[in-house]
């Protein structure tokens, strides 16, 4: 009868952690997975317009930003223009490329990537816009 009472006081005293440890992995493994179906590209200050559609990222495969100063950047690195010819030349024609274009970009280093990507067959072009935001009435 001595051992029951001692079981008894450790129940009342004690908190199950189980069922919290669960649900912090759960939550673990959620981020975890999620976070690498975000698709590295640079941050640059994009050109809004009125009518964009949006794209399906599933089949995006190339993606190339543009900054204010007209440097060429892949998935966050720095390309040259031989390296364009080469990233462009590992992909078939039928893969959409993707432009991230800053406002200030000047337009000969768009007409660069746009002109190697031609010249390589590829004709799937997609350029990425910022919905303009309402104006106050």
């Amino acid at each position: 009868m001595k051992l029951d009472l001692q079981l008894n006081d450790l129940d009342e005293d004690s908190l199950d952690m189980t069922p919290l440890i669960d649900v912090l992995f759960l939550l673990l493994t959620f981020f975890i997975l999620a976070a690498t179906f975000v698709a590295p590209s640079m941050e640059v200050e994009l050109a809004k317009a009125d009518n964009l559609a949006a794209t399906r990222n599933e089949e995006v495969s190339l993606i190339f930003s543009i900054d204010a100063e007209g440097l060429i950047y892949h998935e966050k690195n720095q390309i040259t223009p031989e390296e364009l010819k080469a990233v462009l030349g590992g992909h078939g024609p039928d893969v959409p490329i993707v432009f991230n274009v800053d406002q200030g970009a000047p337009f000969e280093s768009f007409m660069t990537v746009l002109d190697e990507a031609r010249s390589q067959d590829k004709h799937k072009f997609l350029i990425s816009g910022q919905p303009k935001s309402e104006q106050p009435g």
